[in-house]
């Protein structure tokens, strides 16, 4: 008997690329909701000193209860 091992090597090589691209393929991509889901989001607002007076220093917190919907990245930054 013959070995071929090169063409082996060759063909199961090919093989595995045809089977890693059908997976790619096949693989179900990420939808959105049809219809877009309306979650509502709260923006908030905190002073840290109450009362000021003129010329003191006010540290003020703002903050969402949820992430934005397109993540940080899209608010113009």
């Amino acid at each position: 008997m013959k070995s071929y091992p090169k063409k082996f090597l060759i063909a199961t090589i090919s093989m595995l690329m045809m089977v890693s691209m059908a997976s790619i393929i096949y693989t179900p991509f990420a939808r959105a909701h049809t219809p877009p889901w309306q979650i509502p989001t709260f923006a908030y607002v905190s002073v840290a000193a109450n009362p000021v007076g003129k010329g003191q220093t006010v540290l003020i917190y703002m903050w969402l209860d949820k992430c934005p919907p397109h993540g940080y990245w899209s608010l113009g930054r």
